[in-house]
């Protein structure tokens, strides 16, 4: 009789062959090149010549046996602008930074705002600013009008905060939120961003708000009166 049979040892799986993808091109399977390490060892004067030879041979076989592949990122939704009209405009600070902590930064954002306005030669009808948020009415001309005043106003004022504060790094979230506003909703849109103060427990109407546009208006009919 025959004795028991001793215990199967560990199989190993296949693994599937690897393809690695360095700047954009596909490496074929069999072809696996460190190209830094090559690069180092091309450079070295310590490296015989047959050695560099050989190793230029293979970049050579790298060449032929690659399989470039097109490189697909996530496009960006076209901004949808239309030319001397209103659109709401919401910037918000990223991981909740302060934009805003004295009264002189936000005359400073206004500064900047109104020289960067005038420069893309876009109209503000109203605004209010917070601690953490910024919310604008602005008529741009021209399609790209927004987008620029908007990048440059964001860019300065980022400089000048880190500037101050002595911090880095980015000071606004992502994209800047835009929507389009017809005519009829314009002071509708006006009213509801004017009472974002109010909403933040900031004050108790809007007009009661120093830096907000409703403030400014008050200001302005008393004057005239």
């Amino acid at each position: 009789q025959d004795g028991p049979r001793p215990a199967p040892g560990r199989q190993r799986r296949a693994r599937p062959r690897r393809r690695r993808l360095h700047d954009g091109v596909t490496l074929a399977p069999k072809f696996h090149i460190n190209f830094n390490v090559l690069t180092r060892v091309l450079r070295s004067h310590r490296t015989p010549a047959s050695i560099r030879c050989h190793i230029a041979q293979l970049g050579e076989m790298h060449r032929t046996n690659v399989r470039r592949t097109p490189i697909t990122h996530a496009m960006r939704k076209p901004r949808h602008v239309v030319t001397s009209e209103p659109h709401e405009v919401a910037l918000t600070s990223v991981a909740m930074r302060t934009l805003f902590s004295y009264p002189s930064d936000y005359l400073r954002f206004l500064r900047v705002l109104a020289e960067s306005m005038e420069r893309n030669r876009c109209q503000l009808h109203a605004f209010s600013l917070i601690s953490r948020c910024a919310y604008l009415l602005i008529a741009p001309r021209a399609p790209l009008d927004l987008s620029n005043c908007m990048q440059v106003t964001c860019q300065r004022y980022a400089l000048i905060r880190n500037r101050l504060t002595k911090s880095s790094g980015a000071l606004f979230a992502r994209r800047f939120e835009s929507t389009y506003i017809e005519r009829t909703d314009i002071e509708k849109t006006r009213r509801r961003i004017e009472s974002h103060p109010v909403v933040a427990g900031k004050a108790e109407s809007p007009e009661a708000y120093r830096w907000s546009s409703a403030n400014i208006r008050l200001a302005a009919a008393l004057r005239v009166a």
